[in-house]
């Protein structure tokens, strides 16, 4: 599943769903944030996120960025699920 995000865009999703996934950078840069987790990731082109815990996470779009989610175990990509796009102008 690829996602486009414009920059300042943000995605949640939201607390448990994205467990076991991966996000995969393909263009730009974003800012990925998950509850529990006291790092913060930028992830530019070429870089990935895997999720481990239930925490929600918010991914925010430093650049207009192009992302692909892939079931980390399966390495496929995923259909089209649980997820609210929000956009947040300023």
């Amino acid at each position: 599943m690829e996602l486009l995000l414009e920059k300042n865009e943000i995605l949640d999703f939201g607390r448990g769903r994205l467990k076991g996934y991966e996000l995969l950078c393909l263009a730009g840069r974003c800012w990925l944030t998950q509850e529990g987790d006291s790092r913060d990731h930028l992830l530019a082109a070429g870089e990935r996120f895997t999720s481990r815990s239930r925490g929600r996470v918010l991914v925010t779009a430093i650049s207009g960025c192009r992302l692909t989610l892939v079931d980390a175990a399966a390495q496929q990509t995923c259909g089209e699920r649980f997820f609210q796009p929000l956009s947040v102008k300023g």
